[in-house]
């Protein structure tokens, strides 16, 4: 149940949420006050049983006892992010209880009917139909996007990458300036790139990653990680340098020889067909400028439009 409160003023209403602030920190124990990034817990809320991993502390005195972590319940499996003050925590969990009622789809109880020893034939056969309604999980992907800054990476995440799991350079870099002093912001960029990727792809999700892979290190490194049961795409976009130069006048974020030079960079170091096979990736997509190669802009998750690709030559042949 949801309780109101109603305040004449906006002074009233943040007084109100101080003192609610300072009741709830006199009600942590020790071992809540005690929890760090990287632990698990459980909590109720709303009538649901709710798991959550500790992702980041907050270093301000008043909120030292929020932890902003990432949640799941049988409402939301794919988790929220969000802060949640440690005196709502009823109890840590250890990471295989976690995995296991992820599994579970975090549904508290058995993930499936009972064996019992007097079990009819009827019985019987309604449990395998419910086993056969059971949904197939389809293989999650991991796809890693290639190319010089104002090539159209992050574009084309946001148009054919609904629903996954978006782990960008730009936006962490941008979330960090003023924040982070300009010697350490690229090497707390990566860093923070590194924790986005694994606790994404941790989750089970499909996860891009946008950002340039410009170098063979690189591309080596988007592979590392909890991928083992991801499907490894890799999407290559070679545009032509007076394309990236009229976008990067037009956009303003990044001065044109700086643009021209991770695009000489890029040409330099372009990854070749046997080399992408060696590193693992199941399939190769090439971008290449938006006028001549649009066919190729509409990419589906694997085994639909490169399957159909592929019938198609086989029926020419």
């Amino acid at each position: 149940m949801v309780e109101v409160e109603s305040f004449a003023t906006h002074e009233e209403a943040m007084a109100r949420i101080e003192e609610c602030r300072k009741a709830a920190d006199a009600r942590v124990k020790p071992w809540q006050a005690a929890l760090k990034p990287g632990e698990r817990f459980i909590y109720l809320g709303e009538g649901l049983v709710i798991f959550g991993e500790v992702l980041e502390t907050y270093e301000k005195e008043r909120l030292k006892h929020y932890r902003f972590c990432r949640c799941y319940s049988v409402a939301c499996p794919e988790g929220e992010l969000g802060d949640v003050h440690v005196s709502v925590v009823l109890a840590p969990v250890s990471r295989a209880f976690f995995e296991a009622m992820r599994e579970q789809g975090w549904e508290v109880g058995p993930s499936r009917p009972a064996r019992t020893a007097g079990r009819g034939n009827g019985d019987r056969a309604e449990h395998r139909r419910q086993e056969r309604r059971r949904p197939v999980r389809r293989q999650p992907v991991l796809l890693v996007l290639c190319g010089p800054s104002h090539a159209g990476k992050s574009t084309f995440a946001a148009r054919h990458c609904e629903g996954f799991a978006v782990v960008s350079s730009d936006r962490i870099r941008e979330g960090l300036t003023g924040r982070c002093p300009r010697s350490r912001r690229e090497s707390r960029t990566w860093e923070t790139f590194e924790r986005q990727k694994r606790e994404a792809l941790s989750t089970g999700r499909d996860v891009v990653l946008d950002a340039c892979h410009l170098s063979k290190r690189a591309r080596w490194h988007s592979l590392q990680g909890p991928n083992r049961r991801h499907r490894k795409d890799f999407v290559l976009f070679d545009v032509p340098l007076g394309t990236v130069l009229a976008r990067c006048r037009r956009t303003g974020r990044l001065p044109p020889d700086e643009a021209e030079r991770m695009w000489r960079a890029f040409q330099a170091s372009k990854p070749t067909a046997d080399e992408l096979e060696r590193l693992g990736f199941d399939e190769v997509h090439l971008v290449g400028d938006g006028g001549r190669r649009r066919a190729w802009l509409g990419w589906e998750p694997p085994g639909r439009g490169v399957r159909r690709r592929r019938t198609r030559e086989r029926r020419r042949g």
